[in-house]
C-alpha cells in the first residue's frame, strides 16, 4: 500500500514526434492508496496531483515554489512541453478532496540537450551499437543489445534521450544483429550523418 506521504514519480523520456522542435517530459505516477495514519484512501477521495518542475533546483522543497501544473484525478500521466535546454527536475504532490496534501514525491529528472535539427538522410554506420530502453523509477538507461548493419536508416521522428542526455534514434529491427539471447521490439542507435 502506498501512503499519502509515499507517492512516487517517474520521468519517461520517450519522445514521439519531432524531437528537436521542443523539449518534453512525460511524467507518470501512482496514486496513494492509504492515508499516513494507515486508513484507506479511495481513488474517489483524490482530487488532483500537482506537478512541480524547474531547471534551477532539484531540491524537493524548493521545487514546491517552482512552476506547477495541476492534473485532476484519476489521471496518472501528464506531458510537460516547451522545456528549454538543461536538466529539469520534477516532483509531485497529491491533494485529496478533504484538503489533505501529501509530502513531495521523489525527484525525477530529465536533461534536454540543445541539439540542432537532425541532418537529412540520418543513417547509422555499420557496427554501431543498438540499444534497448531500460526505465527505472527515476532514470532511463540505454542498454546495448546488439549491433547495426551499415547505412541503416534512422527515424528522426522517434527518439529517446537517456538520463545522461544521449539521444538515440529508432532503427529498423531487421537491420540489427542481436547479441545471443537479446531482443527488443523497439531498438535505438546513436545515429549520425
Amino acid at each position: 500500500m502506498r501512503t499519502l506521504s509515499e507517492i512516487s514519480l517517474a520521468c519517461l523520456v520517450l519522445v514521439s514526434g519531432p524531437l528537436f522542435a521542443q523539449g518534453t517530459a512525460t511524467l507518470t505516477w501512482e496514486h496513494p492508496t492509504e492515508n499516513t495514519d494507515g486508513s484507506p484512501l479511495a481513488l474517489a477521495d483524490i482530487a488532483n496531483t500537482g506537478l512541480f518542475y524547474s531547471s534551477s533546483t532539484c531540491d524537493p522543497e524548493e521545487l514546491l515554489g517552482a512552476a506547477m501544473v495541476l492534473v485532476d484525478a484519476p489521471a496518472t500521466e501528464h506531458v510537460i512541453e516547451d522545456l528549454g535546454p538543461g536538466t529539469w527536475c520534477f516532483t509531485a504532490r497529491t491533494g485529496t478532496t478533504g484538503g489533505l496534501v501529501s509530502d513531495p514525491s521523489n525527484v525525477a529528472s530529465k536533461t534536454i540537450t540543445a541539439s540542432p535539427f537532425p541532418p537529412e538522410n540520418l543513417t547509422a554506420a555499420g557496427g554501431d551499437a543498438v540499444y534497448a530502453i531500460l526505465q527505472t523509477r527515476d532514470r532511463v538507461v540505454l542498454t546495448q543489445i546488439g549491433t547495426l548493419a551499415s547505412a541503416s536508416p534512422c527515424d528522426d521522428q522517434v527518439a529517446v534521450a537517456d538520463s545522461n542526455g544521449r539521444v538515440a534514434f529508432q532503427v529498423p529491427q531487421e537491420a540489427v544483429t542481436f547479441f545471443t539471447g537479446a531482443s527488443a521490439e523497439v531498438v535505438f542507435a546513436l545515429c549520425g550523418a
